[in-house]
């Protein structure tokens, strides 16, 4: 195991598990979405801060689940 998630006891329901980042997951996620923006930068830095400003938009309403 690499250390990035802990699991624990929900205080409100013995049934549930809990699962949290811990800050070796949240240094790992970072380092990811610094690498992801460097990776787009050269194709995303060309954009107007109007087509961006879609781009994200855009981004947004195919990530989220229905």
């Amino acid at each position: 195991m690499r250390g990035l998630l802990t699991r624990g006891k929900n205080p409100d329901d013995g049934r549930v598990v809990d699962v949290c980042i811990t800050p070796a997951g949240l240094e790992l996620a970072k380092r990811v979405e610094d690498d992801i923006r460097r990776a787009l930068a050269p194709m995303t830095g060309r954009l107007d801060p109007e087509q961006l400003d879609q781009l994200v938009r855009l981004l947004n309403l195919v990530s989220t689940r229905s």
